[in-house]
């Protein structure tokens, strides 16, 4: 990389309205992505109408800025018919690209639009060089890599495939691996996969006895690390926000601009706009980095001064501030008081209990947002003059999109006084901004002779520049697909290779010890460790029958660790929770587990159908188990203790909720450590099962005895109740 030029990458900005767009348009933004009404992963955001779509695609093109339409939901298969006929018609209004994380419609997307640009989205959970590879395989154009991407693994990724790599930069965090937080689905129905998140974990939450924001994590801020993601080869800086407001979009545009450009960028002006924790950089230099903020929810501004006295209702601060703005105070970790303030000044009144000391936080700069709202950018075009005695004006003006040549339908006069100057004609040819363009370059050649009256030459000039911006409109190019490759029956061949019967129960345990006798009881059986590593030192002795549930994230040396696991021929079936997998262990028999999110009863795979898919008749369907809700790369023990000395790794972690529901954190390690948030409630559908069986059962055992197992595999094969408190409603319920 030392070698060559660095590419200077895409600044991609959110667009929940047009507003929004304007905003990232205008402020600097390569591109946008925006969602439909129907089908945005952020149904919440404002969102677009077709008729607003077109409108977005014309002005966004106009100034060379690419649209990308998200579709970044899953989809039932009654779902699809109507959801390809919207896809066709955005990309008929001309839509640069698409951003799909349901895979399962890739089939009918090549074959209805096949050169449709698609990226795969950040909910598709690509994090590593196998999961860019299947992606590559699968005809992506570009990947969104998951949040818990690490520098190196980027690098590994740019140097082994060939595929465009976004990465986020900017903007709030999911502290749950992409694609896999299912909290919302299973405590409402509301599912964050398909657009629905209730954002329960920005909610406080209890762990031993301390009320705290456990899993609301800190916003993403990559400024300070541009050159590393750029050395690293990253094609578009993505920044989140669909949500926010226009200025905060707008300003987080021009932060990323301007470090791009080689400009200074004070960070306090988007700390202003919308700053979340005091920002993090994610998972970017660290696998397990602590990016939760529990100590106040939302945006906390940029820190001005302090309160240093308190007078009646006013508070005297250490800093002035303006008209218009708004300010937090805060004191141990505590958000104690607000003011808007009414005056120019060091003063202010204010709502809440600060006291001589608090810190004084500005979260509305007024002058800033006037500022951001008046940036604007114009397309520059170049124009050329002939003006000679007795002939018509010609006018040519071009650029890199378009060129037209014009000439006056009147001639120039014999200037009897004051001739038209090279001056003259720059003034009135320099006035295109009402139509979006701006002059850079304006060429003259002028005898010096002739004369026309001002009023025929503006007259002139506006016929020029409307029949311009006409043909500048029409000659917008869309970028075309690069990636030509579709290997989708070869890629999910592995999927197809087990025959399983029409009726069966499988069980999932987490103690190796109990394999051989689950494998009695039970017609498949699968392992999953609590310790990867471990599980390397046991290999010889694994019962070849028995499934291996693999990780759903893998980076780093957690890869090295499943290599070996790959290569060993004891490991001939494997549940794939991720879709790295379905290139890391190829050679295998892969059911795809739960978390690959396939709610499609229709798609032709072994898989355990996704808990937010409901009951199929053909696949297995997870029955009873405390269903991971949760996947996370930090360590909620190190958020608690500051460290992990002393840690007791398998030690697990109550969190209880505001209606007292006990929630739990359950440790697992590859390499690096993960952590699962399990639910409160297991799933249990014995009732059901008793009542209209259930052909394919899936059993998550994890944490129970053995005589725990016993009991819960015989009341499935039996019929009969297990007589737990559990979750069945869900099953009934249409997902929303």
């Amino acid at each position: 990389m030392h070698n060559c030029v660095v590419k200077k990458p895409e600044i991609l900005a959110p667009a929940g309205n047009m507003e929004s767009l304007r905003f990232a348009v205008n402020n600097g933004a390569n591109a946008v992505y925006l969602g439909l009404r129907n089908y945005s992963a952020r149904s919440k955001a404002g969102n677009f109408s077709f008729e607003e779509l077109k409108d977005a695609i014309e002005y966004a093109h106009f100034y060379n800025v690419r649209i990308y339409l998200a579709v970044n939901t899953i989809y039932k298969t009654e779902e699809k018919e109507q959801l390809f006929k919207d896809i066709q018609k955005a990309y008929n209004l001309g839509i640069d690209a698409i951003i799909i994380q349901d895979l399962t419609i890739l089939p009918q997307i090549r074959s209805i639009m096949p050169d449709i640009i698609v990226h795969f989205s950040t909910q598709a959970g690509i994090h590593n060089v196998y999961g860019a590879k299947i992606a590559e395989k699968l005809g992506a154009d570009r990947i969104i890599l998951s949040r818990e991407v690490t520098i190196e693994d980027i690098k590994e990724i740019k140097a082994n495939c060939n595929v465009e790599i976004e990465c986020f930069v900017q903007g709030a965090l999911c502290i749950s691996f992409s694609g896999n937080c299912y909290f919302s689905s299973l405590v409402s129905g509301f599912s964050g996969n398909r657009g629905k998140c209730l954002q329960l974990c920005r909610k406080p939450y209890v762990i031993n006895g301390k009320e705290k924001y456990w899993l609301s994590a800190k916003d993403l801020c990559m400024l300070s690390h541009i050159k590393e993601l750029q050395e690293a080869g990253i094609d578009s800086f993505k920044i989140e926000g669909r949500m926010r407001r226009p200025e905060y979009v707008g300003e987080a545009v021009n932060a990323y601009k301007r470090i791009l450009d080689g400009l200074p960028y004070d960070i306090s002006n988007l700390e202003a706009m919308y700053n979340r924790g005091d920002y993090c950089t994610a998972h970017l230099f660290n696998p397990t980095e602590n990016v939760i903020y529990p100590h106040i929810q939302g945006h906390i501004g940029k820190k001005i001064g302090k309160i240093v006295s308190l007078k009646g209702n006013k508070a005297i601060l250490s800093a002035p501030v303006k008209k218009g703005d708004a300010i937090k105070f805060i004191a141990n970790n505590n958000e104690v008081g607000t003011a808007l303030i009414t005056e120019n000044g060091n003063s202010t009144t204010y709502v809440g209990k600060p006291t001589i000391g608090s810190e004084v936080r500005l979260t509305t700069d007024k002058e800033l947002v006037t500022a951001i709202s008046e940036r604007k950018i114009f397309v520059p075009i170049n124009v050329d003059i002939d003006f000679e005695h007795n002939k018509k004006i010609h006018v040519k003006v071009y650029n890199n999109r378009a060129s037209i040549d014009c000439f006056s339908d009147f001639i120039t006069q014999n200037a009897l006084k004051s001739p038209i100057s090279n001056a003259d004609l720059k003034e009135i040819f320099s006035k295109c901004k009402d139509f979006g363009f701006e002059a850079k370059n304006v060429n003259i050649s002028n005898d010096g002779l002739s004369f026309v009256v001002k009023s025929m030459l503006n007259a002139f000039r506006r016929n020029v520049f409307e029949e311009f911006f006409e043909i500048y409109k029409l000659s917008y190019q869309k970028p075309v697909r690069q990636n030509n490759k579709f290997e989708y029956d070869s890629v999910y061949a592995p999927t197809l290779k087990q025959q399983f019967p029409p009726k069966a129960i499988f069980a999932e345990t987490d103690k190796f010890e109990f394999i051989e006798d689950l494998l009695k009881k039970c017609d498949y059986v699968a392992y999953s460790p609590r310790s990867y590593k471990e599980f390397c030192n046991k290999l010889d002795t694994f019962n070849q029958e028995c499934f291996l549930k693999l990780p759903p994230i893998a980076r780093g040396k957690d890869l090295k660790i499943l290599e070996e696991i790959a290569k060993n021929d004891r490991i001939i079936n494997v549940i794939a929770e991720n879709i790295y997998s379905l290139e890391l262990f190829k050679d295998k028999n892969i059911l795809l587990g739960s978390f690959c999110n396939i709610i499609d009863k229709s798609f032709p795979s072994n898989k355990i159908l996704s808990v937010e898919g409901g009951i199929s008749p053909n696949d297995f369907v997870y029955s009873y188990g405390r269903y991971p809700i949760m996947t996370f790369s930090h360590c909620p023990k190190k958020t608690l203790s500051g460290s992990c000395k002393n840690c007791a790794k398998y030690d697990t972690i109550d969190m209880i909720d505001e209606r007292g529901n006990t929630f739990t954190y359950s440790h697992y390690e590859v390499s690096s450590c993960y952590s699962q948030l399990l639910n409160s409630l297991p799933i249990d559908l014995s009732g059901i099962n008793a009542k209209s069986p259930i052909n394919k059962v899936y059993l998550d055992l994890k944490g129970k005895t053995i005589e725990e197992c016993d009991k819960i595999i015989n009341c499935f094969k039996n019929k009969t109740l297990t007589n737990e408190k559990g979750m069945t409603a869900f099953c009934n319920k249409t997902l929303e």
